[in-house]
């Protein structure tokens, strides 16, 4: 699942895709507003309708598996580099007016075991704060053409970015 172009997608393409996921859940025989995975998850996200609020998390970022190889070691680990996950929560932000967005370190939704989890069950806090990330030390530009050619694999593709001229 490409989790950080989902997400970059924007509040309403991103809401019309999460309904589908309920709809068919429901045609499965599949309790409705459930978060299911059989082996392990690699990313989640929890959404509060009423308070408008989403919390978001993943292992690694690979768009699309046939294009491993041609992202940078980085890219595919960003959730492990400040500058980029800063980037990307910041720019989900910006895509999601009106809401609060959280990104959760990955080992906040991992499992290695069968995960079935009801919004009822859940009791915040489910985020700490606190990370030990480095950053890459990358250019602006690079972080963008990065971050650009990851969203253009993948299946979302969510806009492209650019630099604003202020």
């Amino acid at each position: 699942m490409d989790v950080p172009s989902l997400m970059a997608l924007g509040e309403a393409p991103f809401l019309a895709w999460f309904q589908a996921q309920f709809d068919t859940a429901e045609r499965v025989d599949r309790p409705p507003r459930a978060i299911w995975d059989e082996i392990y998850t690699e990313a989640a996200m929890l959404v509060n309708f009423d308070a408008q609020s989403v919390i978001f998390g993943f292992w690694e970022w690979v768009p699309d598996v046939r294009g491993y190889d041609e992202m940078s070691e980085e890219m595919h680990e960003l959730i492990e580099y400040r500058d980029l996950f800063l980037f990307l929560l910041n720019l989900v932000r910006e895509r999601w007016p009106g809401w609060e967005v959280q990104l959760a370190l990955p080992a906040e939704f991992a499992t290695q075991e069968t995960l079935v989890v009801l919004p009822s069950e859940l009791a915040p806090p489910l985020i700490v704060d606190v990370h030990e990330a480095t950053g890459t030390g990358w250019t602006d530009e690079r972080v963008l053409a990065a971050f650009n050619a990851g969203f253009a694999s993948s299946e979302f593709r969510p806009p492209s970015i650019s630099v604003s001229k202020e």
